[in-house]
């Protein structure tokens, strides 16, 4: 994003919420230096999970949001063993 006002990050603060809160987790990348700020007052940044779910490498974004599907992967194996 190019043009931020606080409109439109109470509108991101929100939409992390609901996602978080249907167990969807948020990664965001590229927060521009001078967005930071605003993002940070309105309460959107910390809607996040996590700290660590912010970054400033898609590379680690990546790397990370795998960490989570083979996590999640995991985790769902683990649960359908137990039922049998």
């Amino acid at each position: 994003m190019h043009l931020l006002d606080a409109t439109g990050a109470k509108a991101l603060g929100e939409a992390i919420e609901e996602l978080e809160a249907r167990g969807i987790t948020v990664l965001v990348k590229g927060i521009r230096p001078h967005h930071r700020h605003l993002l940070t007052a309105t309460g959107a940044l910390g809607k996040l999970r996590h700290e660590n779910h912010l970054f400033t490498d898609l590379g680690e974004a990546a790397a990370h949001a795998r960490s989570h599907v083979q996590r999640a992967r995991a985790t769902d194996a683990t649960a359908v063993g137990t039922q049998g």
